[in-house]
């Protein structure tokens, strides 16, 4: 199957009060440069109104420690991410990121932090944060252009756990013959 490749934008230049920020390449890859922060009362209407857009529980997943976490198909075989943490008493941190789907092995290795992707779906206010000074962005002057393109073969992960679960039960079975052998030798030895 030929899957396409996605294309995003990522701040490449941002101004915190009068200083200009250069955000290299690495650090576009790197999820916690920017987190998206909304008011904590905003929280449960946002989850309400992204499983309106068809999010669901993005299992399985790595906990990271967020108060919820939600994934929603864009374009085979890619997914929006979206999770989110408390932050302080007042407010809540989104972090999200597209990503192969996790029906595939892949998943684990290709990930893209993004934020316009989040923010069409907040109807609140908002504000980016500079994750490494904790700092708010005051205005995203330059975006990057980053091009996302799957590998040419993904693997599904399930086929694979299939024949594991098949493999475990026959060991089980295997394991149960061998203990009842034993039992009964070591019930004949007994008498």
């Amino acid at each position: 199957m030929q899957y396409k490749s996605i294309g995003i934008e990522y701040p490449k230049r941002i101004r915190i009060k009068n200083k200009l920020y250069d955000i290299d390449l690495e650090s576009a890859r790197d999820e916690n440069t920017f987190s998206i922060v909304i008011p904590k009362d905003y929280v449960k209407k946002f989850v309400i109104k992204l499983i309106e857009y068809d999010f669901k529980d993005a299992l399985p997943s790595i906990y990271k420690g967020e108060i919820f976490g939600l994934s929603r198909p864009i374009e085979s075989p890619w997914e929006l991410h979206i999770r989110i943490f408390n932050h302080d008493d007042k407010y809540s941190k989104i972090f999200a990121h597209i990503e192969i789907s996790r029906n595939y092995i892949e998943h684990l290795f290709m990930v893209q932090p993004v934020i316009y992707e989040v923010t069409s779906y907040i109807d609140s206010p908002y504000y980016i944060l500079y994750e490494p000074e904790s700092k708010k962005v005051s205005r995203i002057i330059e975006n990057r252009k980053i091009l996302l393109s799957p590998p040419e073969n993904l693997m599904e992960w399930r086929p694979y756990m299939d024949i594991a679960y098949n493999e475990i039960n026959e060991l089980k079975y295997n394991f149960r013959g061998i203990i009842k052998k034993i039992d009964e030798f070591l019930h004949d030895y007994s008498d």
